[in-house]
């Protein structure tokens, strides 16, 4: 069974090796991402990512990469929280990565 960040990775096989990752001088961190688009209701769920970096992080995995350019903090990113994202997640220390991000066609048409 694949485990979402590139195709036929079995389960058993440690995360960072896939990555081509050393856990000792290459710490790598994993998260389980979803993507949704608000536009049809249709979501995304558990993808695979692994990330570098602290607070301008990069994202990858095998269908998207994601590289900060800009971080917001404190009032900053507590009003580009108000404005863009949810106030569900208002005052809760959040820091805000901005960036670009390439997400293949594959997983878009999934979305649409």
């Amino acid at each position: 069974m694949a485990c979402g960040a590139f195709p036929n990775h079995p389960q058993e096989v440690e995360h960072f090796k896939c990555f081509g990752g050393d856990s000792i001088a290459d710490p790598l961190h994993f998260f389980s991402l979803s993507i949704s688009s608000f536009a049809n209701d249709k979501s995304i769920d558990e993808i695979i990512v692994a990330k570098r970096g602290g607070d301008f992080a990069e994202l990858k995995s095998d269908s998207i990469l994601f590289v900060t350019q800009r971080v917001k903090v404190e009032d900053e990113a507590e009003e580009h929280i108000q404005k863009h994202i949810s106030p569900v997640l208002l005052q809760r220390n959040c820091i805000v990565c901005l960036g670009i991000m390439k997400i293949k066609v594959k997983l878009l048409k999934a979305l649409f």
